[in-house]
């Protein structure tokens, strides 16, 4: 169940902020072969991105109840998938800014090179 939630999450995240990419890169007229180019890098980032928890699960629990968490609170079952969550949301959301700035800085180029 864990993994599915997991799954589930990367592909909602994925499919969310495709659309985002895809509404910006139209928005700047971006070419439609660099268009599909983000949304894949961003789908399969954002996959990825909810797969590093599951595969980094004791590190990663150990990160959130030794050292952030710190105190001997009772935990909730269900906390460690939210942490989870929040983890492969952060990472998405990284790995989308990532394509914007360099999108942005490419485009950039593109447009003042033409211009010369």
């Amino acid at each position: 169940m864990y993994l599915t939630t997991l799954v589930l999450s990367g592909l909602l995240t994925g499919l969310l902020l495709s659309g985002f990419i895809y509404f910006d890169a139209a928005r700047r007229e971006i070419p439609i072969p660099s268009r599909l180019f983000g949304i894949a890098f961003v789908v399969v980032t954002s996959l990825g991105a909810f797969l590093i928890p599951y595969l980094f699960t004791t590190e990663l629990s150990y990160l959130y109840f030794q050292v952030i968490k710190g105190s001997g609170i009772t935990v909730h079952p269900r906390e460690f998938v939210v942490v989870s969550i929040a983890a492969g949301v952060i990472l998405s959301v990284g790995a989308a800014l990532v394509y914007v700035t360099a999108s942005r800085g490419w485009h950039a180029g593109i447009r003042s090179d033409a211009d010369m």
